[in-house]
């Protein structure tokens, strides 16, 4: 009692109780750390707001280098472009194209900038109607293929010497593909006339 006596004397009643709120706020500050630590952490699929990451990757083209330092400064190089196909898109967060070098740093004159290709968008020659379907061809060779579905000389050669065998294997292939043997585009119309054709007499739909 003498102690709570003489304590009392010694503190006013205003420093009390500023005591014992700066005693509770400690004891609130503690209880708060607790919990926060007592509760799992967030899930890395999810952000503290309760949206979800994407963790599907960005695709990026290529970035070209620098342009050389000289009296006037060489051009920056190429950021090439991605080729993709149009199916594959969906796998990826975002598409970016190629980034240009810097140009070079130059006495006289810098260089420019180097160009940023855009990211090409392919797709097959022949989309089927149906995605979850698979199809099941007769085999039917080039040389037949091309004599029913009255494909030109000059069709049948490029495929033959590429080495294609049936004509269903010409349905893995894209506008790009046909462009890099060397097509026309009124030989590509062709061919792509020709492959509708033949899905059609096997009862498969195709998109146009």
């Amino acid at each position: 009692m003498r102690d709570a006596i003489v304590l009392s004397a010694l503190c006013p009643p205003s420093l009390e109780m500023d005591a014992i709120d700066a005693r509770r706020r400690k004891e609130k500050a503690s209880q708060a750390c607790q919990t926060s630590w007592s509760q799992p952490p967030p899930s890395p699929m999810q952000s503290e707001s309760g949206l979800y990451y994407d963790e599907r990757p960005t695709l990026e083209g290529g970035e070209g280098g620098a342009g050389g330092k000289a009296d006037y400064g060489g051009e920056g190089g190429v950021g090439q472009g991605t080729l993709l196909n149009l199916t594959d898109a969906a796998a990826f967060k975002a598409v970016k194209g190629g980034i240009g070098g810097v140009g070079g740093e130059g006495i006289t004159k810098g260089g420019t900038g180097g160009l940023g290709e855009a990211t090409k968008l392919n797709h097959m020659i022949i989309m089927l109607g149906s995605k979850n379907r698979t199809v099941v061809l007769p085999p039917l060779s080039i040389a037949d293929f091309c004599k029913k579905y009255r494909l030109s000389p000059a069709i049948q050669k490029i495929l033959e010497e590429e080495e294609y065998a049936l004509a269903s294997s010409l349905l893995e292939l894209s506008d790009e593909d046909l462009k890099d043997l060397k097509f026309k585009r009124g030989q590509i119309a062709e061919v792509k006339r020709a492959l509708r054709e033949y899905l059609a007499g096997q009862n498969v739909e195709t998109v146009l």
